[in-house]
């Protein structure tokens, strides 16, 4: 697959273990073609990139440990899925962290947490437990696949899986919507129950 490279003034990364917010560089299949209002690119290649971009050229200037980091292969986030959703969007850090304790969850001491996002590439379902004919939701004991360590890995307990037929996009949206309609009156213990905007009750740990 060939990529473009773009290079964001204000960017994160889902991935903990990479830098903080600021500029980043992304790398994303070239036939997306994206025009990021605040960001450079597309360029074909990384070099190019190092040599015509106005923003690294002035992050160079102001911010040079930055510059330096931002070029590095493991600090460059690559993007093989994209998501739409309407101009103007904004989505709160929670809304984010939901979303990815839906989709990637985190492996603490052997085991997972979170994934109620059916992704057939990385969840191969072991046990249907129940369903609920109404919402499409359903349990189940599970595999997930860990792209770092290209294993597959059970965990321990069953999830709770959002519908078969939402994709990345649904999924982001009723997050989206479930974190708007918090009230906090309703905390209790650090959890907070909402509804997406497809009438499914979500916990939600704050």
């Amino acid at each position: 697959m060939e990529y473009h490279y773009y290079i964001l003034r204000n960017g994160f990364s889902t991935d903990k273990q990479k830098l903080k917010e600021g500029t980043f560089i992304v790398r994303i299949p070239n036939h997306f073609p994206i025009d990021f209002s605040d960001g450079n690119g597309p360029f074909k290649s990384l070099r190019a990139l190092k040599r015509y971009s106005p923003i690294l050229k002035l992050l160079k200037t102001t911010n040079p440990n930055r510059a330096q980091q931002i070029v590095e292969e493991k600090n460059i986030i690559t993007s093989e899925k994209l998501i739409a959703t309407p101009k103007g969007t904004e989505f709160k850090p929670a809304i984010v962290d939901g979303f990815i304790h839906a989709t990637i969850g985190r492996i603490k001491r052997g085991d997972l947490t979170g994934i109620h996002f059916f992704d057939p590439e990385k969840v191969r379902i072991l046990e249907i437990i129940e369903i609920n004919e109404t919402t499409r939701v359903f349990k189940a004991r599970f595999e997930f696949y860990d792209v770092k360590t290209k294993k597959w890995i059970e965990k321990r307990a069953a999830s709770t899986f959002f519908p078969k037929d939402w994709n990345l996009a649904t999924l982001l949206m009723e997050c989206k919507f479930a974190f708007d309609k918090l009230n906090e009156k309703d905390l209790i213990n650090s959890k907070i129950k909402s509804l997406t905007e497809s009438n499914i009750e979500v916990e939600i740990i704050i």
